[in-house]
């Protein structure tokens, strides 16, 4: 039984969550072709559990805290100190080509310094919140939409060259490192 002194706590309502689970699982054994009523079957779960002795659903929390173990266990996620899971990052590949700038960020690229320079004393966010006010105020919006497909086009070279790249390194053949920005060849366009 779960006393006071116990160091390890059964979480609230995990021997539930797992008796209600066992009784899903032998009612779908006994009747595979009905379909569940979520209603009707959780009212007759309830009535169940509130007539098994504190025993059994001792039992049932143990089973469900063994249960949360092996998930935990099993499951592919980082745990952290608090037990949360937290998905593993992929290995970002430092050569490989920048994505290409929306037509959004391209305004953002031009516009930034001159809001900064009228309003030295200003955070990011709200340099952010002005940008996005200019770029719904903005009625011509061809050029930077020009810039975005001209960089994207750069980005895709980039990138077939890059898979090139990556298929002669897999040959034994050293990769060839590109160090291109992005900025560049937009600004130099105009």
């Amino acid at each position: 039984m779960n006393v006071k002194g116990d160091k390890q706590k059964v979480k609230k309502g995990g021997g539930y969550a797992f008796f209600y689970r066992t009784c899903t699982e032998d009612y779908k054994k006994k009747n595979p072709h009905e379909s569940v009523v979520f209603a009707e079957f959780s009212k007759k779960c309830t009535e169940k559990w509130k007539g098994i002795s504190q025993q059994q659903k001792y039992l049932f929390d143990e089973m469900a805290q063994k249960n949360h173990r092996t998930d935990r266990e099993e499951s592919p996620t980082k745990m952290d100190d608090a037990g949360k899971g937290k998905r593993k990052k992929k290995a970002k590949d430092p050569n490989a080509p920048k994505r290409y700038m929306s037509a959004f960020l391209c305004f953002c690229a031009e516009k930034k310094d001159s809001i900064r320079s009228q309003f030295p004393n200003i955070t990011p966010m709200e340099i952010a919140k002005e940008l996005s006010v200019k770029w719904e105020a903005c009625d011509d919006l061809s050029h930077y939409e020009e810039m975005s497909r001209k960089d994207k086009e750069r980005y895709e070279k980039e990138m077939a060259a890059y898979k090139l790249g990556q298929s002669t390194e897999a040959e034994g053949q050293p990769r060839k490192k590109l160090k291109i920005d992005p900025l560049d060849s937009l600004l130099s366009s105009n």
